[in-house]
C-alpha cells in the first residue's frame, strides 16, 4: 500500500508543472517576518457583556500589532466613540474645561483595544457620512479651535489630563479620505486647501508638546495627486511629517504593491525619506461600489463576494507579498464590520483566517523569514517562516484552483492546514503527498472552490 501511495505521488507530481519554481529552502533567510496584519478598529463593545458575543478573546487569539481607528461609532452603532465630534459635541463651548468633553466610552474602546495586546493609532477625525446631507464632517472654519481640542483629547490619553491616562499613544493620524466630500466636507470645493491647513493646526502643538509621537496623514482615496500636493505642502512650510497612507480596494495584490512603490518613490523625491508610508485601509475590493451601497437587489451577492474565499486568499496573498515592498504598516478594513469584517455569525470568514494563519507564521514578529518567491502573474503568492524548531509555508492559490508542489528542503511537513470554499483552515489528511527522496510535496486543490491556501506545519531538519 505504502509503495502504491508513493507511485502515485510520483505520478500525481509528474503531472503538475514545476514551472512555478516553488522552492522552499529553509537555509535561505531574510531577517524577520513583518507583521504587516494590523487592522481598522477592534473588538466592538455592543454585545461585549455576552460572553458568546465577546469578540475580545478573538481578537487578542489574532495578535494584532496595531489597530487604527476609523468609524469606530459606526463599527459600534449607539456608542459616541472615538470621532472629535463624539467627544467634544458641542464645538462652541470652551475646549480648556474637562466638563465638555465625553471620554468614558472612548476610554473603554482604548483600554479594550490594548487589552488585545495591540498598539493603538488614534484617528482625530470623523466617520465617513454617506446620508444626502451632511452633520459631522463639515469642514470647521475655526482651526485653531478645532486643534485646540485635539491636543487635549491627545494630552487626555498620554498626559492624564481630564482624569486621563499615560498610554504613551505613539501614533496619531489627521482625519480620513479629506479628498471626499462625504468626510471632509468643504462648501467651496477646496479639500486641498482645507485639509492642508487643517493637518498644519493639529499637527504643530501636538509634535511641541509630545515629539515622539507619530503623526500624518492624508489617508486619502488613492488620489496621488492630491497625496503629492499635500507632501509638498509639508515640505514647503516644513510641516511635520510622520508617515503617508492611502487607502486601496482592489482585486490585485499587486495594484496595491505598485501603490505602495509609487509613494514610496515620491515622499523621497518630494523630501521625506524617512516618512513611514502605509496603507490606511484596504480590502478585497467590490465589483461595483455602486452594486454594494445603492443596488440591494445585488448588495447582498456583493457582500458574499467580499467575504468569501477569494477575498479570503487575497487578503493572505497581500499579507504575503508586501513582505517584499516598502510598506511600512498596513490597517485591513474593517475586522468587527458587518459588510467587511472577519465573521460568519461568531466563527471567523476567510478573511479572519488569513490573519490566523499569519499569526501562526509570524510568531509575533519573532519568526525568521525564508527567502521564497511569489509569481504573482500565475496567481501564487509564497511565504514562509522558522521559529523554534519548526518551519511554516503559507501557500496561496489566488484565482486558480490547480494543484501544487512545493519543493522542500532542510524540513519534512507533518500536517496541512487548507483554506478554501468548505475546508476552513483546517487539517487535510489525504489531499497531500510527501516525497522525501526528491524532497517534493504534492498539494491536491479543493474539487470546487476559485482560489485556496495551503499552510504548511514542517519539522526543520
Amino acid at each position: 500500500m505504502k509503495s502504491t501511495l508513493a507511485l502515485l505521488a510520483i505520478a500525481s507530481v509528474a503531472a503538475v508543472s514545476y514551472a512555478d519554481g516553488l522552492t522552499v529552502d529553509f537555509a535561505k533567510e531574510k531577517g524577520k517576518i513583518r507583521r504587516l496584519n494590523g487592522i481598522c478598529n477592534t473588538a466592538r463593545i455592543n454585545n461585549s457583556m455576552h460572553a458568546k458575543s465577546d469578540q475580545l478573546p478573538i481578537f487578542k487569539d489574532l495578535e494584532i500589532p496595531c489597530s487604527r481607528y476609523h468609524d469606530a461609532a459606526l463599527n459600534n452603532p449607539g456608542y459616541a466613540l472615538v470621532d472629535i465630534s463624539r467627544i467634544f459635541p458641542l464645538f462652541h463651548l470652551d475646549a480648556d474645561d474637562p466638563r465638555n468633553y465625553i471620554f468614558k466610552p472612548t476610554d473603554d474602546y482604548v483600554l479594550r483595544t490594548l487589552a488585545t495586546g495591540s498598539e493603538v493609532e488614534f484617528k482625530l477625525g470623523e466617520s465617513i457620512e454617506h446620508s444626502k446631507n451632511r452633520y459631522r464632517v463639515v469642514a470647521p472654519t475655526d482651526m485653531k479651535k478645532l486643534a485646540d481640542i485635539c491636543i487635549h483629547i491627545v494630552r487626555h490619553y498620554n498626559a492624564g489630563w481630564a482624569n486621563g491616562y499615560k498610554l504613551n499613544i505613539r501614533r496619531w493620524s489627521v482625519w480620513e479620505e479629506p479628498n471626499l466630500e462625504q468626510i471632509l466636507y468643504c462648501p467651496d470645493g477646496k479639500n486641498l486647501e482645507t485639509y492642508c491647513r487643517m493637518y498644519e493646526a493639529i499637527v504643530r502643538p501636538i509634535k511641541a508638546e509630545f515629539p515622539e509621537t507619530l503623526v500624518g496623514g492624508p489617508e486619502d482615496t488613492g488620489d496621488m495627486k492630491f497625496r503629492r500636493a499635500f507632501v509638498q505642502y509639508c515640505r514647503d512650510r516644513s510641516v511635520p511629517l510622520d508617515f503617508v497612507m492611502f487607502d486601496n480596494y482592489s482585486r490585485d495584490p499587486e495594484a496595491l504593491r505598485e501603490r505602495i512603490f509609487e509613494t514610496r518613490k515620491m515622499l523621497d523625491e518630494v523630501g521625506f525619506p524617512k516618512a513611514r508610508v502605509g496603507v490606511a485601509e484596504w480590502h478585497y475590493g467590490p465589483t461595483g461600489w455602486q452594486d454594494l451601497n445603492n443596488n440591494p437587489a445585488k448588495a447582498k451577492a456583493t457582500t458574499a463576494d467580499l467575504q468569501g474565499i477569494d477575498s479570503g486568499v487575497y487578503s493572505a496573498s497581500v499579507l504575503a507579498r508586501m513582505q517584499d515592498s516598502p510598506a511600512d504598516d498596513l490597517f485591513f478594513y474593517v475586522p468587527s464590520g458587518k459588510t467587511w469584517g472577519f465573521f460568519d455569525g461568531s466563527q471567523l470568514n476567510p478573511n479572519g483566517l488569513a490573519f490566523k494563519a499569519f499569526k501562526m507564521m509570524a510568531a509575533k514578529g519573532e519568526a525568521t523569514r525564508v527567502d521564497v518567491p511569489s509569481f504573482p502573474e500565475r496567481g501564487r503568492y509564497l511565504l514562509a517562516s522558522k521559529h523554534g524548531g519548526k518551519g511554516w509555508v503559507m501557500l496561496c492559490n489566488f484565482k486558480r484552483s490547480d494543484d501544487a508542489v512545493l519543493r522542500l528542503k532542510g524540513a519534512t511537513p507533518v500536517s496541512v492546514l487548507r483554506l478554501d470554499d468548505v475546508c476552513r483552515l483546517e487539517e487535510v489528511r489525504d489531499d497531500w503527498r510527501w516525497d522525501a527522496a526528491p524532497g517534493t510535496l504534492l498539494l491536491k486543490a479543493p474539487l470546487a472552490s476559485t482560489s485556496a491556501m495551503w499552510l504548511v506545519e514542517c519539522n526543520l531538519d
